[in-house]
């Protein structure tokens, strides 16, 4: 009888893992995926839509997303601190986007990314606020970084902001 029963269980197991409904999937718009490096306490986000990856701190409060699978809020939660990571399409430096970085406030500089590819990072105070936006284009894609902060919390987190931006990586996509 007990082996019976054991069958049982190991069968009505099965049928509830096999019967459960599956996800019907979107192209491009697959859930991020969030890893954590436990050495450093960061986490790695992985954005399947526009192939890219980008390391953070696993202490600071972030989301799980973009509705439309552009990117993630790295930081969320506090309406002074805006930090996101996302790929687009769209040129940030031409109309009507592109206006915003002609402030002479603002400072831009290249930068290399730990994987070696040129990045144009720009900072400065705008609208109170510090602007620390960085930006890699490859095969049509604008990867981006894209923070506003306040004085203090920049003060505080620069050399974190820097090694996020240079944290961004493009995956290899397949052909």
């Amino acid at each position: 009888m007990k082996p019976l029963t054991f069958s049982l269980l190991i069968l009505s197991f099965l049928l509830i893992s096999c019967s459960a409904n599956p996800q019907t999937s979107q192209p491009n718009l697959t859930p991020p995926t969030i890893q954590t490096n436990n050495q450093e306490n960061w986490q790695e986000y992985v954005n399947q839509r526009f192939g890219f990856s980008i390391k953070f701190p696993k202490s600071w409060p972030r989301n799980s997303g973009t509705p439309d699978g552009n990117g993630i809020f790295l930081y969320a939660n506090d309406p002074n601190i805006d930090i996101r990571a996302y790929g687009s399409v769209s040129n940030p430096f031409t109309e009507p986007y592109g206006g915003q970085f002609n402030d002479p406030n603002l400072k831009r500089q290249l930068i290399t990314l730990d994987n070696g590819k040129k990045a144009t990072l720009i900072n400065g105070k705008e609208a109170g606020q510090i602007l620390y936006f960085l930006v890699l284009e490859e095969n049509g894609i604008f990867y981006q970084l894209e923070a506003r902060v306040t004085e203090q919390f920049f003060k505080e987190n620069e050399k974190t902001l820097l090694k996020v931006a240079k944290s961004l990586n493009i995956l290899q996509r397949s052909q």
